[in-house]
């Protein structure tokens, strides 16, 4: 699903490369993404970030159970 051009556009999400531009971020910055999808239970995205990555500031969002963070720049 994080390749590029997978084409898992759908009624619910239509862009079909938002997942790979994500990929190819946190692997340039030395990190990893996993998807683990269990039938019936759903999926979980587990991102792991080296320690330099996860101390930048960011901003911390939450909406409605979802939390996001969007790296603030200098």
């Amino acid at each position: 699903m994080a390749e590029r051009d997978f084409g898992c556009s759908t009624d619910f999400s239509g862009r079909g490369v938002g997942l790979h531009v994500v990929k190819t971020t946190i692997e340039k910055r030395g990190g990893s993404i996993e998807l683990l999808t269990k039938a019936g239970l759903g999926t979980t995205v587990r991102l792991t970030f080296p320690a330099t990555v996860a101390m930048m500031p960011v901003l911390i969002v939450e909406v409605q159970q979802m939390i996001m963070a969007s790296r603030q720049r200098a």
